[in-house]
């Protein structure tokens, strides 16, 4: 699969080969299921904090009485053995979520609370928890994953 033309230069070459394999993966893409809804988001420079924020409110959650929603977070990024310098791609999975259980955010304050698990530093510790050995370090991570379960709130 060839890159999309504005993904041309921002892609440092010796990361193109996994950016065409695994675009499907990497793109920017919703996908609607009848319980969840997937929000894949490319990273397209330095994950960061405000990136996070950004990608959370294009998911426009509404945070009213009617509904509350549960939220999990899974990475992909780029690995690199440092003895032979191979290149590889990690996907961001149902196996490799980053909270045990989906996050239940009913309010502005859990989404800050999400935000705030969602720091850079988070991230990277999520990727040296999940690379398959000690030989490999992350790159960089190329994509971010939502998942989104919109719950229907029961008057108490």
């Amino acid at each position: 699969m060839e890159l999309p033309n504005d993904l041309r230069l921002d892609v440092e070459d010796e990361y193109k080969p996994i950016y065409r394999k695994h675009y499907n993966t990497i793109r920017t893409r919703v996908t609607e299921g009848r319980l969840r809804t997937v929000y894949h988001f490319l990273v397209e420079s330095d994950y960061t904090r405000e990136k996070a924020k950004e990608y959370i409110s294009t998911i426009g959650l509404e945070l009213n009485r009617k509904y509350s929603y549960k939220i999990n977070v899974a990475f992909g990024f780029i690995l690199r053995n440092h003895r032979t310098q191979e290149l590889r791609f990690f996907h961001p999975s149902n196996n490799s979520m980053l909270y045990d259980l989906p996050m239940s955010v009913k309010n502005r304050k859990d989404i800050q609370k999400m935000l705030d698990d969602l720091e850079n530093e988070d991230a990277r510790a999520y990727a040296m928890a999940h690379r398959p050995s000690t030989e490999w370090r992350m790159e960089k991570i190329v994509c971010v994953r939502f998942d989104l379960y919109k719950m229907i709130s029961t008057p108490t």
